[in-house]
Order: C-alpha cells, then sequence, then structure tokens
C-alpha cells in the first residue's frame, strides 16, 4: 500500500525535511562541481603523462561517494519517517542500493580506464603545431565527471521528488 496518504504531521514534516535536504543537496553539488572543476592537481602536466588525471578522477569518484551517500542516507530517513507505506519505499531504496553498489562501482572505477584510453588516442592523435589536444581532454575529463555525479545524485533526487509531493499534498 505504497499509495497512502500522509497525515498533515506528516505533510509538515516533509516540507520541513524536503527544504533542509534541497539545500543540503545545492551545498553537495555546488562542493562536488567546485572540486571537478579545479585543475590545480593537472594544470602543470605536460600532457604526457596520464597519472595525475587518473588521480584526480579517482579522488572526484572517492568524494563523489564520500558527499553522496549520507545525502541518500539523510533523505531516505526523511522519506521513511512520513507514513509506514513511504518508510517501505525508503527500504526498498535501501536493499537496491545494497544491490545495485557493486556493480555500480564495478562500471564507474572503468571511466579512469576509458579516459586512459582517449588520452592517449588524442596525445598520439595530436599534430605538431596543431590545436593543443590537451584543453580538449581536461573538458572531456570534466563532462564525464559531471555526467558521473549526475548519475550518482538520481536516487537522491527521485527520494527528494518524494518528499516534495507529500509536502505538497493537503489533507482535507
Amino acid at each position: 500500500m505504497l499509495q497512502a496518504p500522509p497525515t498533515v504531521a506528516a505533510t509538515a514534516c516533509a516540507s520541513a525535511a524536503h527544504a533542509a535536504l534541497q539545500r543540503e543537496l545545492q551545498r553537495v553539488q555546488a562542493e562536488l562541481a567546485r572540486l571537478i572543476a579545479d585543475d590545480s592537481s593537472t594544470r602543470s602536466e605536460d600532457g604526457w603523462d596520464f597519472l595525475p588525471f587518473r588521480r584526480h578522477c579517482f579522488a572526484m569518484q572517492q568524494a563523489m561517494g564520500a558527499a553522496i551517500t549520507p545525502l541518500r542516507a539523510q533523505t531516505r530517513a526523511a522519506v521513511a519517517r512520513l507514513s509506514p507505506a513511504m518508510a517501505q519505499l525508503a527500504a526498498l531504496d535501501a536493499v537496491m542500493a545494497n544491490l545495485l553498489a557493486p556493480r555500480e562501482q564495478a562500471l564507474l572505477a572503468q571511466l579512469p580506464v576509458l579516459l586512459d584510453k582517449h588520452f592517449t588516442q588524442l596525445r598520439d592523435a595530436a599534430v605538431p603545431g596543431g590545436p593543443p589536444w590537451l584543453p580538449r581532454f581536461d573538458h572531456d575529463m570534466r563532462r564525464l565527471l559531471h555526467a558521473e555525479l549526475d548519475l550518482r545524485l538520481q536516487p537522491v533526487l527521485g527520494l527528494l521528488a518524494t518528499l516534495q509531493r507529500a509536502a505538497e499534498t493537503q489533507i482535507p
């Protein structure tokens, strides 16, 4: 019975929780976007060694996991407090997270490998005196990291949408 309407108290609670979690989401997104954009760890590279870029990519993946996992848990807990039906939804999210986490981690761990191939292809295809290839690679890497951030935030956004809907539901 996942369709049961929330109580008036739950609606007020959902509204407060949604606002607080929305602010936290924005803070996390801004901080991670700032870290992705920070090129201080790769700026001085001459473009012949991928290792600094691999380190940056790995550091970003760790930062995303460290920031998003607790945010998802907080959002899940707020949804669970709405009603028994929403507690079931939150429990389902927890189960899905545990089931999919190993596969997701394995797939995301392949991103630096793919970036390494892209790096090598761009570097090897570069023509002396031609357009610089390293800025293109840097741009591509950051776009990929932003896409990973968006992917990792999808469950949080879904849970937040549930909270928002509960907050907007008017009980007669």
